[in-house]
């Protein structure tokens, strides 16, 4: 047994050792990349309406997005998002932008193994524009063109520890004017790292890392590179979240993004962000004190939501975005323990679940030391659900250890923060 234990403690220091090092090679990185993206400054770069945001949630708390990705949006904030993911969620979104350009959106998040598979769409619609030429300047003759964007991309994001997330999603590009298309191809990297504070959270992305493989005629530019480093904090049971984005786009131009969102009964969530980049913008019109805001409001029902965004660009115009989701199916069952084969992995499922039951009888019977043994149990076979943990947390209140029993509800509250049973328990045990 004290070899068993002993050998346990190692795989956990590798593990932190190498989570550690993913995490500085992701950070040097990005540096590296921040570099190549300021080399050709003057030049401009190709698809620029991929820097546009989506969703309606994170473009109303400015952008500040990248540390608290753990839904469908991780897809564009962050991939590595996407190994925080517990449910199912679909999401459409519809922007009106400014100069009558309007865009869709629709995204796809799906738990798999360890992680969680992403699957989105943007079409970008720029509306009728004349056809003018030497001879007919006006275009009243000649007709109109419709320009558009399209871009599709797939992700996928894998805890690689309990305290590390990595990412990565694929795009296709392209753009099509009068006939004339561009194409291109992107990676976006992700990373979410849980710091050793308590509810505080750090993440990195590197965005656009691609080559235009076609150009309209022929030349062909840069794709917009962009690095975001942010962190995120969680206060009151997660119902109020808060984040903090340094970005560096291509350009050079260093911005940075504050954002929060408060969560009300679980219903109704407000949400203000700030966008130091809306700077840009200011024309000393009377229309520049809310430049760089976004404000939104968010409606629960249920599994299903519903979120607007509100945002000014000054002189061009107000910008609004509506996003429709739903959220729906159980939490996944971590297995640390998962190999190629089925066999294995379905042997240490059931272990675990067998141990479930034993702690739930001994639970019953009111011999709580009994039940958090098995409870352990289960977790260390890689059972590792909300129900666990809450039964523990219960276990360890009816023993008395109330910082031990606030530690597993909070655990339990982290998988399944829908669950509003869990959050009484908790605040209750707060309170006192």
């Amino acid at each position: 047994m004290k070899g068993m234990v002993k050998r346990n403690e190692g795989l956990k220091e590798r593990g932190w050792a190498m989570s550690f090092k993913i995490f500085v090679i992701c950070l040097g990185l990005s540096l590296c990349f921040s570099v190549f993206s300021f080399a050709d400054d003057e030049v401009g770069s190709a698809f620029s309406f991929l820097k546009i945001g989506k969703g309606a949630k994170p473009v109303s708390m400015g952008d500040a997005y990248t540390a608290l990705a753990d839904d469908v949006n991780a897809i564009y904030w962050n991939p590595g998002g996407l190994g925080e993911i517990k449910k199912k969620e679909v999401m459409a979104s519809y922007l009106k932008y400014v100069v009558d350009i309007n865009s869709g959106y629709f995204g796809y998040v799906l738990p798999l193994f360890r992680g969680g598979l992403g699957f989105g769409v943007t079409y970008l619609d720029y509306g009728k524009i004349e056809n003018t030429t030497e001879e007919d300047p006006t275009g009243e003759n000649t007709g109109y063109y419709r320009p558009y964007d399209i871009s599709v991309v797939i992700g996928y994001g894998r805890k690689m520890s309990d305290k590390v997330s990595l990412g990565m999603s694929l795009k296709g590009i392209c753009e099509n004017i009068d006939g004339y298309t561009a194409q291109g191809v992107a990676v976006d990297l992700g990373l979410l790292y849980d710091l050793p504070v308590e509810n505080l959270n750090l993440g990195f992305t590197v965005k656009n890392l691609g080559v235009q493989t076609k150009a309209f005629i022929k030349e062909k530019h840069d794709l917009p590179l962009v690095c975001n480093l942010g962190l995120g904090y969680m206060l009151l049971s997660n119902s109020l979240r808060l984040g903090l984005d340094l970005s560096q786009p291509e350009e050079g131009d260093f911005g940075v993004n504050v954002g929060g969102e408060y969560i009300w009964r679980e219903m109704v969530s407000l949400r203000l962000g700030y966008k130091s980049m809306g700077e840009d913008l200011k024309t000393g019109s009377n229309k520049d004190g809310l430049t760089g805001f976004g404000i939104g409001l968010g409606v629960n029902m249920n599994v299903y939501y519903l979120d607007y965004a509100f945002v000014p660009f000054n002189e061009l115009g107000d910008t609004h975005r509506v996003s429709i989701g739903m959220k729906w199916g159980g939490e996944r069952v971590e297995d640390k323990s998962f190999r190629l084969f089925k066999k294995k992995s379905k042997v240490i499922k059931k272990d675990g679940i067998n141990a479930y039951r034993k702690g739930q009888k001994y639970c019953k019977a009111k011999k709580y030391e009994a039940s958090i043994k098995e409870y352990t149990k289960a977790i260390k076979e890689g059972y590792k659900t909300a129900k666990v943990y809450s039964n523990m947390g219960y276990c360890y209140y009816k023993l008395g250890k109330k910082e031990w029993a606030i530690k597993y509800y909070t655990k339990a509250l982290k998988l399944d923060p829908d669950n509003e049973k869990i959050k009484k328990n908790l605040d209750a045990i707060e309170r006192k």
